[in-house]
């Protein structure tokens, strides 16, 4: 089972974020408070079990790839070039492993909140392809499309959900376009998404913790 950081709610409804690459679980710790300060939801911020090492330097953690050389490629930046047409082993494993967790800490799919940030974003919709199964709401912070091909027949398959999707204009990591075509695909899929564009880089702003944070509370009452 993956380690997990966990904040405790008052409610019977569940959050599970996932972090990008090179994090950790304690990196998106604070959207739960930030996004839930009444504490109606139990988060879950899982870590990605495989640990990036880069010239003699441990860079956190990864959920895909999971071996040296393509790790190597992905931290000089040029893996993340071709996103769209990869679909590594990886993806899949690491999408069951979300699903994996989801089951062991009791939570329901049908009532969760599923998300992450960049590479999280990814492994966020490969859990719900995996599973076959609508989340309540799924939140896409700076992701991008990868595995276009399968995700669009898999996500067909799938029972109409609630999307909403962040990025920034100016990100230097995962770029706009690849975003904008994410968001066509789940769209295309049968999936009902809100695109909110801000002027940034790969981050997650506060206007989008507000308007994440509006959605919330709509979805819990």
């Amino acid at each position: 089972m993956l380690d997990y950081k966990m904040r405790p709610g008052r409610g019977s409804r569940a959050a599970v974020i996932l972090h990008g690459f090179g994090a950790s679980s304690a990196d998106l710790y604070p959207l739960a408070d930030e996004l839930d300060g009444d504490g109606r939801l139990t988060w879950y911020f899982p870590e990605a079990p495989y640990g990036i090492r880069y010239g003699g330097a441990v860079l956190g953690k990864a959920w895909f790839p999971r071996n040296e050389q393509e790790v190597a490629s992905a931290v000089e930046g040029s893996y993340f070039d071709r996103l769209e047409d990869m679909d590594p082993s990886d993806l899949s494993t690491a999408g069951s492993e979300i699903g994996e967790l989801i089951s062991e800490v009791g939570a329901s799919f049908d009532g969760l909140v599923l998300g992450g940030f960049s590479q999280g974003a990814m492994v966020a919709v490969e859990a719900v392809c995996r599973a076959g199964r609508s989340p309540s709401e799924l939140i896409l912070f700076s992701g991008s499309v990868i595995a276009a091909q399968r995700w669009q027949e898999e996500l067909a398959a799938v029972e109409s959900f609630p999307f909403f999707q962040s990025h920034g204009t100016m990100d230097p990591i995962l770029p706009f376009e690849g975003a904008r075509r994410l968001f066509s695909l789940l769209e295309g899929a049968g999936h009902a998404g809100e695109f909110r564009r801000f002027d940034g880089g790969h981050e997650v702003p506060g206007e989008v913790i507000e308007r994440v944070g509006r959605r919330l509370r709509g979805i819990d009452q």
